[in-house]
């Protein structure tokens, strides 16, 4: 598993050996995790985006989800600990540095950092719970809908945002949601085409980073070229917002119109040089790169499916008892 050569898994030995115990325990195992993830977000809707969060029902959600994410974060930890006395470690690969790290086997998996990261944010949100608010920071005026007329009773963003800690909860909230619907794909991980689209994807990420920060610059690049011909009280007034504007180029959201306020030949060579860099070039080659690569890894399907159930029976065989797995090995002969 640590290799990730996934012709080891292809081998007919490794493929009944994973099966066997996969049936035995793995699969019963992975969606019993599986199912408690659903519950922990089922209850983070109720509690954060469905029901309006100042009521007890609300609340209740939300203690329930932040009770249960507990519950999976301090397993988590009991786990690492266990397999750092027992010397059950694993290459961790920071995608920023390149390097690899010693690490407990159980810390390896992207899905179970995930987990961690969404807890801690779950933790950040407690002292601005509006259920929990001694300031009455969440007692807003109705305001009126400016297309009804009806009243509100709802904080309007102009109230949002010149309430810091209210809009640090909103915007944590969100990040949470976020990260619970994409941790939600673990469960799709046996399914031998998603798992190589997963892994296609983690492997062109360091390509779509150096690509990123190259059309980055090109971007900035333009934008502050744009900036200094074009008049500072319109579209491109600032850097930030000919960089947005640039942006919606690339998204073809927004077209300029060289026959009105951009008829200038110099403008034009600009738009015309940043599209060919940014949109011909670059996207093209990322698409490209992408689509060799998982062109490449799709042949590899199954046996990406079978190291996604193999890194799941070794989290579960790592805790369990040696009768448990004399057992499990005795039912497979």
């Amino acid at each position: 598993v640590n290799t990730g050569d996934t012709h080891i898994f292809l081998q007919p030995i490794v493929k009944y050996l994973v099966n066997a115990k996969w049936t035995l325990f793995g699969k019963r195992a992975f969606l019993t995790r599986q199912a408690w993830h659903l519950v922990v977000l089922i209850a983070f809707m109720l509690g954060y985006i469905v029901i309006d969060i100042q009521t007890s029902k609300a609340f209740a959600f939300r203690a329930l989800c932040f009770c249960m994410s507990g519950l999976s974060f301090f397993s988590v930890v009991w786990i690492a600990i266990r397999q750092m006395r027992r010397g059950e470690l694993g290459d961790f690969a920071c995608w920023l540095c390149g390097n690899r790290f010693k690490v407990p086997r159980v810390l390896t998996s992207s899905w179970t950092l995930g987990h961690l990261l969404k807890f801690a944010l779950l933790c950040c949100t407690i002292p601005g719970d509006p259920y929990l608010d001694e300031a009455n920071r969440w007692d807003f005026e109705p305001y009126a809908d400016p297309e009804t007329g009806d009243l509100v009773n709802a904080p309007h963003f102009s109230q949002l945002a010149s309430n810091d800690p209210i809009r640090f909860y909103r915007i944590v909230v969100s990040l949470q949601a976020l990260l619970g619907w994409m941790l939600s794909f673990e469960a799709l991980t046996a399914v031998p085409t998603l798992s190589a689209f997963f892994h296609s994807i983690l492997t062109v990420t360091t390509d779509i980073v150096n690509f990123t920060f190259m059309l980055l610059f090109i971007t900035f690049a333009f934008a502050s070229a744009l900036t200094n011909v074009l008049p500072r009280d319109g579209e491109f007034g600032t850097v930030t917002k000919a960089a947005l504007m640039l942006y919606k180029i690339l998204l073809n959201l927004w077209n300029p119109e060289f026959d009105g306020d951009y008829a200038d030949l110099f403008v034009t060579f600009l738009f015309l040089i940043f599209v060919t860099c940014a949109v011909i070039i670059i996207l093209n080659m990322l698409i490209g790169k992408f689509t060799y690569t998982y062109e490449l890894l799709a042949d590899q399907c199954d046996g990406f499916a079978v190291m996604d159930k193999a890194r799941v029976i070794l989290d579960v065989e790592s805790n369990l008892s040696q009768s448990a797995r004399q057992s499990a090995f005795d039912s497979m002969c």
